[in-house]
């Protein structure tokens, strides 16, 4: 038996409060930045991306160059302005990248290179290594995960501190077409920029991509896009406990059991495969009761839904109580009709409900949804499936969760399950 976990999972230390600035600070915004970058599924290059922010705006746009040699890239801003260019150096074995400030290959321009860190590779594994490190001893950042999955990991050095993360975005319209869309989130006081150069250059170390275009929007001419709202506050967002907030993303993996006589067991580990979690659920319970265990099985909170609710009302409540005493929250659909997953959850001591306190929205059939602070745009944590060979021959379903500094892990895990729960009744 594991030892329980008082407390968040045990990660690296916090980041400086010092933006992590490679082409300029103006692009490191105080708050996370989520991208969307997709390649153009029709291009003269073959290496055409268009990348926007959460509303849809275009924010960057990467061009290539027709037979190219270097097979060059110049990403530019939506007016069209470059900002950096990116060339593969001829005739190296661990496909080495430089990247140069504006439309620039002279040396004095050269702003980082990325290269992998082995010529073989079963896993990626790539090092970035900034221009003013000449003896390249020690990488500068590096990016770790499963290109076949499309999920990868961008570090400071080579720490366990997390500066972004990219996740392959699965609709239908995208595995008709053969197209390739990413999901990137950019952390706080990190260069969004940088990230997604390297996110560029990476891809030429492994096996050619492909594609979708986006609609112009007005030009982000200097600095990071508007904030979706305003930064998030330093107080803990503690609604299981202060003591499952952490000052760091808190990386989690929740994985549905695929034999299970109730058919709402999980697993929650962290990054380092540690489980740190576990949800039990009972068999044949008019309810859908599900007890949700630290890794010790102690009891944390436990879960049912509400019967005869339009909403698939969910119900929250402290250890192993059903005590209405006891409740820590509420989880219900914000309508009953949905195209799109939007759930609306509310504290126990919000009993008017007239504002939620959180809100859940994105598309739990593509397995991608992010939550937010009441109905603002102030994200403070993500999930996205996690697609293998593994899960796909055995049914199971995984699920890449991001929690966000200062953030209760424990309360975002329970709501991963009831959205799985509610979609689950559904057959998505």
């Amino acid at each position: 038996m594991a030892a329980p976990y008082y407390g968040a999972p045990q990660m690296s230390p916090v980041p400086a409060p010092v933006p992590v600035a490679v082409v300029s600070p103006q692009f490191c915004a105080p708050y996370a930045v989520p991208l969307t970058v997709v390649k153009k599924a029709l291009s003269l290059s073959g290496g055409d991306f268009v990348i926007t922010d959460a509303n849809g705006a275009e924010m960057l746009r990467v061009k290539g160059a027709v037979f190219s040699v270097h097979d060059r890239r110049v990403l530019h801003d939506a007016g069209g302005q470059p900002l950096v260019s990116m060339r593969e150096k001829v005739l190296s074995m661990h496909n080495r990248c430089e990247v140069f400030r504006g439309d620039s290959t002279n040396a004095s321009d050269l702003l980082f290179t990325v290269k992998k860190t082995s010529v073989l590779q079963l896993r990626t594994e790539v090092d970035v290594f900034l221009a003013g490190n000449t003896a390249q001893q020690v990488s500068d950042f590096k990016i770790r995960g499963s290109y076949f999955e499309r999920s990868c990991n961008f570090y400071l050095g080579h720490s366990d501190t997390m500066i972004a993360q990219i996740t392959r975005k699965y609709t239908p319209s995208n595995v008709l077409l053969g197209k390739d869309t990413f999901l990137v989130t950019v952390f706080p006081h990190v260069d969004y920029r940088h990230a997604e150069a390297s996110k560029n250059t990476r891809r030429r170390s492994n096996p050619p991509l492909p594609r979708r275009r986006s609609p112009m929007a007005a030009p982000y001419a200097y600095g990071a896009p508007p904030p979706p709202a305003a930064a998030a506050a330093p107080a803990p967002v503690a609604v299981v406990s202060p003591q499952f907030c952490a000052p760091y993303v808190v990386p989690l993996t929740v994985t549905k059991k695929a034999i299970s006589l109730s058919d709402g067991d999980f697993t929650v580990t962290d990054a380092n495969g540690a489980v740190v979690l576990r949800v039990k659920g009972a068999i044949f319970n008019v309810r859908h009761r599900r007890v949700l265990l630290d890794a010790a099985g102690q009891p944390i909170l436990s879960m049912q839904e509400k019967v005869f609710s339009m909403h698939n009302r969910w119900e929250v409540f402290r250890g192993d109580s059903s005590n209405a005493s006891d409740l820590l929250f509420t989880a219900k659909k914000s309508s009953i009709i949905q195209l799109k997953t939007q759930m609306d959850i509310f504290l126990a001591s919000n009993t008017a409900e007239q504002v939620c306190d959180f809100k859940i929205k994105g598309s739990y059939f593509e397995r991608s949804c992010a939550f937010y602070l009441g109905n603002s745009n102030n994200m403070i944590a993500q999930m996205n499936r996690q697609f293998t060979v593994s899960n796909v021959l055995l049914g199971k379903d995984t699920f890449g969760v991001t929690v966000f500094p200062h953030v209760d892990y424990v309360f975002i895990a329970a709501l991963v399950v009831i959205l799985d729960e509610i979609h689950r009744e559904r057959g998505d």
